[in-house]
This record gives C-alpha cells, sequence and structure tokens, in this order.
C-alpha cells in the first residue's frame, strides 16, 4: 500500500513514464543569500539552485530532506591534496570566490561543483601571480 502510495505521488510530480524519471528534477540544491534569501525580488538575484547530484547513501553525500527532496547538507568545498605532489592538488567550491552578487566570480563555480569537476590549486607564488585576475595587497598602517 505504501509503494503504491509513493508510485502514484511520484506520478503526479513526474508523469506516468517512469523512465524519464530524473532525481535530479526532484532533487535541488539551493545556494540562498544569507541577508537576501526571503526578500523579494532580491532573492531571485541572490539565490542559486541547481539540480543536486548525491544522496545520504552515495559517494557525492548530499543530505535530503525526504518531504521535499531538497538538499539540506552536503560538501560545499572538496579538496584533493596530493602529498607527492602539491601542484596536483585540486579544489572546488560551491558558488564562487566572490560575495559580490556582480561580480563574474559570485556564481562561476557552481556548474562545476555540481559535475563533481575539479580546478587546480596553485600552489606556487609565481603561479599566483600569473593567473590572478586581480590583486589587493593589504598593507597595515604604522603604529
Amino acid at each position: 500500500q505504501a509503494f503504491m502510495a509513493a508510485i502514484a505521488a511520484l506520478q503526479a510530480q513526474h508523469g506516468d513514464d517512469w523512465t524519464r524519471w530524473q532525481w535530479g528534477d526532484a532533487h535541488w540544491t539551493n545556494f540562498d543569500d544569507v541577508v537576501f534569501a526571503t526578500v523579494n525580488p532580491l532573492n531571485k538575484l541572490f539565490n542559486r539552485a541547481v539540480a543536486a547530484r548525491g544522496s545520504s547513501f552515495s559517494v557525492n553525500a548530499a543530505g535530503v530532506d525526504y518531504d521535499t527532496f531538497v538538499m539540506n547538507s552536503g560538501a560545499s568545498y572538496r579538496h584533493i591534496v596530493d602529498l607527492s605532489n602539491l601542484a596536483a592538488s585540486r579544489f572546488i567550491f560551491t558558488t564562487g570566490q566572490s560575495g559580490n552578487v556582480f561580480s563574474s566570480q559570485y556564481d562561476n563555480l557552481i556548474k562545476r561543483w555540481q559535475a563533481v569537476e575539479y580546478i587546480a590549486m596553485d600552489q606556487m607564488p609565481a603561479d599566483l601571480a600569473t593567473d590572478a585576475a586581480q590583486t589587493l595587497t593589504l598593507n597595515p598602517s604604522a603604529p
């Protein structure tokens, strides 16, 4: 009886053809802004959402609210360190490198995070200087 009720609920949400059902159609990750998440219309500008991968039972761990199927926990930062060759280390971070919604770096990593891709973590000062789009130097004032 419970199984049939579950199938009926899934069909109501996703159609009768179960071969077309996709986990990502029901399972979403929301990247809600801390300040503007519930403020209309600013939430449309600041919040992001993508189809989620993984579950509580997969290598790509993702906690799931089983009433809504929304992802409610998971790895926001992934880092693979190659101790034999630090230059081969990789990382990925959700959303982007900037908290400024008007920056191209605000959400530039979401798709890569979703696809479980990684980017090189520059370790050498020369690499950092070459690859940097901008540099901000902070110098403390003299006492």
